[in-house]
């Protein structure tokens, strides 16, 4: 259990070697999740990703840490795992106990590859295990860590902290975090039918992909309009295509439109809504009659939508609290929404992300410069 410096070179070709694997597997073509991870995994991603890090040089990773992953993202187990390797450390990661076949692609990709002689050492230092809730489990593993990584909801990760880490440990937390997209819809008006349909289909995939389970994926879509009109046909012609996409790519399932039915009944009683949109079970919009006081409470799923009209963005600034991760736009320039974050000493927002990049990861989430985060460095003068 040695650390490595990061961005070690047999990690890097282990990593593009697990990337051709995958996207040579025929059972991969089904989820893209997959392929997004595996195209990440290419060697020519990690070695941009790494000339961000020329200061490298001087760290090394912390040892082992312990990935507790969530049940609800199947690819996400192996990004961590990813991330934390890169940085130059060993790994225990508890995979989600659900069954995914996205899960069993990628363990039996990392199985294959560890029989090598040459990815030895990082078989050595990697542990995949499946396990039921246990805080026995939890805690063993807990005692070895020199960083613990959770992802999951609030009460997961107050319930696994109640397993201690060594004084000299980290702890990581990937809380409950919320979402949403600011859109100009002037924007619309002049795009093309090529360029409406290829927006329509990046926002499908920033939400529909994972069910909006993501915490990236927006759940409320803020139309910014400069004048007082209503826009309502360049809506009408956002949501007619991200419908269309809907229908032909979404698998939809009687549980998933009870589930939004159930929260319609539950938002019509407790939130002021001025119009509900059924266009189909495939997409539902819900629009709110003013700014509410908070947001992180309005959380659809399946292709539900919360819509409110702004006029400057300061309307939005008392909603940004910690919670709120990722703001995706279209229409705006992302300096301005940047600007805004900062001029208001806001507590909240980590991404400012054009439409159809809220799923992309990088090596800086939720704030965490992962790198530096997972390493530590050795001063010397």
């Amino acid at each position: 259990m040695r650390p490595n410096k990061p961005f070690n070179e047999d990690v890097i070709l282990f990593l593009s070697e697990l990337s051709n694997a995958l996207i040579k597997t025929k059972e991969s073509r089904n989820f893209p999740d997959v392929i997004t991870f595996a195209y990440w995994c290419r060697k020519s991603n990690i070695t941009k990703l790494s000339k961000e890090y020329i200061h490298v040089k001087n760290r090394i990773g912390l040892g082992l840490v312990f990935h507790i992953t969530p049940a609800n993202v199947p690819v996400n187990f192996a990004f961590s795992f990813v991330f934390s390797l890169l940085a130059g450390n060993s790994n225990v990661i508890r995979i989600p106990s659900k069954n995914y076949q996205q899960i069993d692609i990628i363990c039996e990709a990392i199985r294959q590859l560890f029989r090598e002689d040459r990815f030895k050492n990082i078989a050595q230092n990697t542990l995949l295990v499946k396990y039921p809730h246990s805080k026995e489990i939890n805690s063993f593993f807990s005692t070895k860590c020199n960083a613990r990584i959770v992802w999951g909801g609030d009460s997961t990760i107050n319930q696994i902290r109640e397993s201690k880490i060594p004084a000299r440990s980290l702890d990581i937390g990937f809380a409950d975090r919320y979402s949403f997209s600011i859109i100009d819809p002037t924007s619309i008006k002049t795009c093309t039918e090529k360029e409406l349909f290829r927006l329509a289909e990046k926002f499908y995939n920033d939400t529909y992909l994972m069910d909006q389970n993501a915490c990236s994926s927006p759940h409320l879509i803020v139309w910014k309009k400069s004048d007082k009109s209503d826009a309502k046909a360049e809506k009408d012609k956002f949501w007619k295509a991200v419908h269309q996409i809907a229908q032909k790519k979404y698998e939809l399932d009687s549980i998933r439109v009870i589930d939004k039915l159930t929260l319609l009944c539950s938002d019509v009683i407790n939130h002021p809504i001025n119009q509900v949109t059924m266009t189909s079970n495939y997409l539902h919009q819900i629009k709110l009659a003013s700014v509410p006081n908070t947001i992180v409470n309005l959380s659809g799923n399946s292709g539900y939508f919360y819509e409110v009209d702004i006029a400057e963005l300061n309307e939005l600034a008392p909603l940004i609290e910690t919670k709120i991760q990722t703001i995706t736009y279209f229409g705006l320039n992302k300096e301005e929404i940047l600007n805004f974050i900062l001029n208001n000493n806001l507590i909240g927002v980590d991404r400012i992300v054009p439409v159809g990049k809220a799923l992309e990861i990088g090596l800086t989430w939720d704030g965490y410069d992962l790198i530096n985060t997972l390493s530590r460095v050795i001063a010397t003068e």
